[in-house]
């Protein structure tokens, strides 16, 4: 079953916050799909999400904050699609 919404969050180097909105919002995650896209390919925080259920999507070259967006609403399956910058 699809999620309803999905929410894609651009990220190029606020892992720690990031990290911290997703644990003060996991229980609103239930109908929802997560993507993170990670626009800085010289940092991985792969390891601080792993407790998470999202899908972390790592560009190999810095495509900017438009290019990230886009990346993620192309992997988006949600019948809405939610924007977190």
């Amino acid at each position: 079953m699809k999620p309803l919404i999905t929410v894609v969050i651009p990220t190029y180097n606020n892992a720690i916050q990031l990290v911290k909105n997703l644990e003060h919002n996991q229980r609103f995650m239930e109908n929802c799909e997560v993507i993170v896209v990670n626009d800085n390919p010289r940092i991985s925080f792969l390891h601080k999400l792993e407790s998470f259920k999202v899908q972390l999507i790592n560009h190999s070259t810095n495509k900017g904050f438009a290019g990230a967006v886009n990346t993620g609403i192309q992997a988006a399956q949600g019948k809405y699609i939610l924007l977190l910058n």
